[in-house]
């Protein structure tokens, strides 16, 4: 089975989790991607592998292409983008920070427990997912990871 990823934010860091992805992982692909720029976001698309480029983000997130969404968009899209893919029902990753409201950032951590829970064994082939939503789970149950070695 191949996880079929879309990338929401082309900017540095996007663009870096996109080439890592395309170039460095087994049993997945990006499938689609968008981004605010279209003509970056076609640029960047010819350098992995030509995903469809979508012309907004919810039609990323709405996409039976896509499996799973990777969130890599400007902070203050973070919270609602999140929801948006938690609503459909399909596994996410979000750059910090998830919200820099306290009330965004609750609601969006209430949303993630379904996602978390279906993703760990969908995912288990990314690293870059499991380490994400394996932390994601301590938050939800309240718990601390510890310190980083």
């Amino acid at each position: 089975m191949t996880l079929k990823i879309g990338i929401i934010g082309l900017g540095v860091m996007g663009a870096d989790h996109a080439n890592i992805i395309y170039s460095k992982t087994a049993n997945s692909t990006i499938s689609a991607v968008y981004d605010s720029n279209i003509e970056h976001a076609q640029n960047i698309s010819k350098l992995i592998g030509n995903p469809q480029v979508k012309d907004t983000a919810d039609e990323l997130i709405n996409s039976p292409d896509v499996d799973a969404i990777m969130i890599i968009s400007p902070d203050e899209t973070h919270a609602e983008l999140t929801l948006k893919c938690i609503d459909q029902k399909k596994p996410v990753l979000c750059e910090k920070p998830l919200s820099h409201s306290v009330i965004a950032g609750t609601r969006t951590q209430f949303g993630i427990h379904w996602s978390v829970m279906t993703a760990m064994s969908a995912m288990a082939c990314l690293p870059v997912f499991a380490i994400a939503l394996v932390a994601q789970k301590y938050l939800v149950r309240g718990l601390t990871l510890g310190a980083i070695k």
